[in-house]
């Protein structure tokens, strides 16, 4: 099965449970000593692969299998399933969570031309975040080989089953540009968690946040429904979301009424992670809240090693911001070593320089990247 016939599918069971469905930075001083960060994405979305397409795309069939199940269930059972979980339809949330759309939100609009625009943005992109080229081809990056001997490459192109190689950004917005419903489910949840963090007067960064989920977990589970559950970790990314929720929450970064539940997973290194399931229509604004929290460590990090980020640019905050998302413990290490070397923060960019050999940082790199051509497109800056 290929990636268009498992999307074909994917759509036609969105299609059908639309018809039933209801529609500067302040950062705390005291930080939560129950924190626990981010994961090693080693194995993570974001390193892709031509070598081995099999490794960089979900089990669509299974998926595909698991939306044909949801879409047979009659009605009665699947109102008894929401039932049986407290807080997990829109219906639970206040009516400032309901109703948020203010008149100057950015939409997701998305040009015509957007495929020409990220093609011929994209030599300047990898120009300016550090990111190598490959000749003339559209492939750069760097590849790495995993412990199983599997080729991954960290780019801002990756492999598409049936496609190819393609720039993600532009892969992206394709699938959007082409499903109202996909679009009208980002904006909910983007307006939403501009809504929240802007209550608690911190911005937020709706390219970055996109750039991450968009990498981090397939078209697919990205823009499902209320009826779907999403593994944080199998299917996210995201292995400790389950004991970050609780922090999320108390900063204010989701609602109390959150809709997720336990789900522990085993990882790669056979370690048990507290990862979580959130429902579908709600995990970009997981990927939003997480990305927070991970901004607050950085900066608490940053500043212990005595860094000045007041005056950050965007790209830079950018990068931390996704280093720190990662893994709180190799951006440590990554902050004490360019603290002995008397570095900068915008070093993180820089060609050729001795932390460029983290994988991490090259991740870094490209989701800025990403991210500002997002802005650019769309408009979000």
């Amino acid at each position: 099965m290929t990636e268009g016939e498992s999307t074909d599918n994917a759509e036609a069971k969105e299609r059908e449970e639309n018809a039933g469905e209801t529609s500067g930075d302040s950062h705390i001083d005291a930080v939560n000593n129950i924190e626990r960060e981010g994961h090693n994405q080693q194995t993570g979305g974001n390193e892709t692969g031509g070598e081995n397409p099999q490794e960089n795309s979900p089990d669509v069939e299974d998926e595909v299998v698991q939306q044909q199940n949801e879409v047979s269930t009659d009605a009665t059972s699947q109102q008894d399933t929401r039932e049986s979980a407290p807080q997990t339809t829109d219906t639970n949330e206040s009516d400032t969570e309901q109703h948020i759309q203010q008149e100057d939100s950015p939409e997701v609009n998305i040009p015509e031309d957007f495929k020409e625009r990220v093609q011929q943005m994209a030599p300047h992109m990898r120009e300016r975040f550090g990111i190598p080229s490959r000749g003339n081809g559209i492939i750069g990056g760097w590849t790495h080989t995993n412990r199983d001997g599997i080729s991954r490459r960290i780019d801002l192109t990756r492999w598409y089953p049936g496609e190819g190689n393609r720039y993600m950004v532009e892969h992206l917005l394709e699938y959007l540009q082409g499903r109202e419903w996909a679009r009208e489910r980002l904006e909910r949840q983007l307006d939403r968690m501009e809504d929240r963090l802007g209550r608690i007067g911190r911005p937020f960064d709706r390219s970055l946040t996109l750039a991450v989920a968009g990498r981090e977990t397939s078209h697919v589970n990205l823009f499902r429904s209320y009826r779907s559950w999403i593994h944080t970790a199998h299917q996210g990314g995201m292995d400790f979301f389950g004991e970050n929720v609780h922090t999320l929450i108390d900063r204010g970064y989701l609602p109390a009424n959150f809709p997720w539940r336990e789900a522990p997973f085993t990882n790669e290194r056979d370690e048990r992670t507290p990862a979580a399931e959130v429902r579908g229509d709600r995990l970009v604004e997981a990927y939003a809240a997480r990305l927070e929290l991970a901004k607050d460590s950085f900066i608490r990090e940053a500043q212990r090693r005595g860094f000045d980020v007041s005056n950050l640019n965007p790209a830079t905050m950018r990068a931390w911001t996704m280093l720190s998302f990662g893994g709180i413990g190799t951006a440590q290490e990554i902050l004490d070593e360019l603290k002995e070397m008397n570095g900068n923060l915008d070093d993180i960019f820089t060609a050729g320089h001795p932390l460029e050999r983290y994988q991490a940082v090259q991740r870094a790199r490209v989701t800025a990247a990403e991210a500002e051509m997002l802005d650019k497109i769309l408009g979000w800056n």
